[in-house]
C-alpha cells in the first residue's frame, strides 16, 4: 500500500501568485539568504528556491502481517526501503566551468523527502527525513558538485502515531472476534470457540449441523439457524459493536491526516471476516461475512470448506464423494439434488462392505433413484445402482 500523500507535500497546482512572490523578496535576506546582485536574478533566486523546496515527497507505507492480503507486510530493512524511494538527480547548468562562480548552482539547493511507516503489527510510527543533494555539472559535464543522500529518523506527528494506534485498535478487535468466530466441536457435541467460550451461536451448530454439508441442504435448518444466530450475533454482540466503531474511528483519522496515502476501500475489506466451523467429523464449514452499515451479508465459501474426508465443497458438488467419515455425511450426500453419486463399482465385495441404510429418492420423471450406504472400517460410502 504505497501512496504518495499530497497531504505532505507542498505541491502547487499553478504558479506562486505576485503577492506571494512579493513576500518572499521581501523576506529574502531572512528566511532564504538569498543574496542576489540585481532585482531579476533576485526575483528567479528566490522563486526556484521556494518551488525546489516544494518539491520533496512525502511517501507512507500502511504495513501489517496479521491484517492479511488486505494490507502488506513490512520491510525488514525500514531505512532501506525508504531511501530507495529517494534518488539523486543530476542536473547539468550553463555555467563554464573556467569562469566565475555559478550562480545557477544556488537554484538547485537540498530537497528532503520523507517516509514514514505505520508498523501496525509492532504499534508503532517510524519517519525518516531524506535530504537529497543533486549532483551539478558544468556545460562541458565536467563535475560541479558531487550529489548525494543523508537519511535519518525523525520524530513522527501526533496525527501520524495516531494513524497506526487506529490501525492497530482495529487489529486487536479483528483478532478477538476472529477467534470467537473460529469453532470447534468436541466428540460430546459440544462446541467452543478459540476464545475459550461455549456461547453465540454455538448450541445451533450442536442441533442443527451434524455436518458440513448440512448447510447446503434444504432438509437440514442447518443454514437457517447458522445465519439468523450470526445475524443476531453481530447486532447484540458488544464486541462487533466496539469493533466498527473504531473501524469509522480510523477513517476518519485517515481521511484527515493520509488524504490520499490509502485508498479506503481496503479499510472497508477489514470489516471482513471468516466464520470457521470445525466439525466432530473432520467437516469444515467456512463462510464469508460482510458487515456493511448494520447490514450482514453471508455467503459459503465452497473452496474452504471441506468435507469429512477433505475434500473442498467444489470438488465434491462437482464430481461427487463416494468416502465419508460420519453416517450423518454420507446420508446427506445421498439426499442432496446437487450432489452426483457415484455408481456402485462391479467388484464391490458384499462381504467387506455391509449396507448399513438405503435411500429411496423420487425423480420428477415419477421413477426412484436408490442409493445405498456402506460401511466398511471406522469409513461409509455412498453409492448408487446404475444397473
Amino acid at each position: 500500500m504505497y501512496k504518495r500523500s499530497n497531504k505532505y507535500n507542498i505541491v502547487f497546482s499553478s504558479l506562486p501568485s505576485i503577492q506571494t512572490l512579493k513576500a518572499l523578496l521581501s523576506s529574502t535576506s531572512k528566511s532564504l539568504t538569498c543574496t542576489p546582485i540585481k532585482w531579476f536574478s533576485a526575483f528567479m533566486l528566490c522563486f526556484l528556491s521556494f518551488f525546489t523546496y516544494a518539491n520533496g515527497s512525502n511517501n507512507a507505507l500502511i504495513c501489517s502481517t496479521k491484517l492479511g492480503s488486505t494490507i502488506p507486510s513490512c520491510p525488514i530493512n525500514k531505512q532501506q526501503h525508504a531511501e530507495s524511494f529517494s534518488h539523486v538527480p543530476e542536473i547539468q547548468t550553463s555555467c563554464d566551468s573556467g569562469g566565475f562562480a555559478c550562480l545557477e548552482a544556488q537554484y538547485h539547493g537540498t530537497i528532503t523527502d520523507y517516509f514514514t511507516f505505520f508498523d501496525i503489527d509492532a504499534d508503532t510510527t517510524v519517519k525518516y527525513a531524506i535530504e537529497i543533494t543533486p549532483r551539478l555539472l558544468y556545460a562541458d559535464d565536467s563535475v560541479l558538485q558531487q550529489g548525494h543522500k543523508n537519511i535519518r529518523t525523525v520524530t513522527p506527528t501526533q496525527d501520524e502515531v495516531a494513524v497506526t494506534e487506529g490501525f492497530n485498535d482495529v487489529l486487536v478487535k479483528k483478532e478477538h472476534i476472529d477467534r470467537m468466530l473460529t469453532m470447534t466441536q468436541r466428540a460430546d457435541g459440544a462446541v467452543v470457540d478459540e476464545n475459550g467460550n461455549t456461547d453465540f451461536f454455538l448450541d445451533k451448530i450442536k442441533e442443527h449441523c451434524q455436518t458440513a454439508v448440512n448447510y447446503q441442504s434444504t432438509l437440514s435448518f442447518c443454514a437457517d439457524y447458522l445465519n439468523q444466530s450470526i445475524d443476531q450475533g453481530a447486532a447484540d454482540n458488544a464486541l462487533f459493536f466496539a469493533f466498527i466503531d473504531s473501524l469509522e474511528k480510523l477513517q476518519t483519522v485517515v481521511n484527515v491526516v493520509l488524504t490520499n496515502a490509502l485508498d479506503l476501500s481496503n479499510i472497508d475489506k477489514l470489516s471482513t471476516f471468516k466464520v470457521k466451523i470445525f466439525l466432530k467429523d473432520s467437516s469444515v464449514i467456512v463462510l464469508d461475512i460482510k458487515i456493511d452499515q448494520g447490514a450482514v451479508e453471508i455467503s459459503l465459501n465452497n473452496n474452504a470448506s471441506r468435507t469429512s474426508t477433505g475434500r473442498t465443497f467444489t470438488q465434491a458438488f462437482s464430481f461427487g464423494v463416494a468416502r465419508s467419515s460420519s453416517l450423518a455425511e454420507a446420508k446427506m450426500m445421498g439426499q442432496l439434488p446437487s450432489m452426483p453419486i457415484l455408481c456402485k463399482p462391479i467388484n464391490l465385495s458384499e462381504d467387506e462392505y455391509r449396507v448399513v441404510t438405503s435411500i429411496v429418492i423420487r425423480l420428477p420423471d415419477d421413477g426412484e433413484r436408490v442409493v445405498d450406504i456402506y460401511a466398511k472400517g471406522t469409513f461409509f460410502y455412498t453409492y448408487q445402482n446404475c444397473g
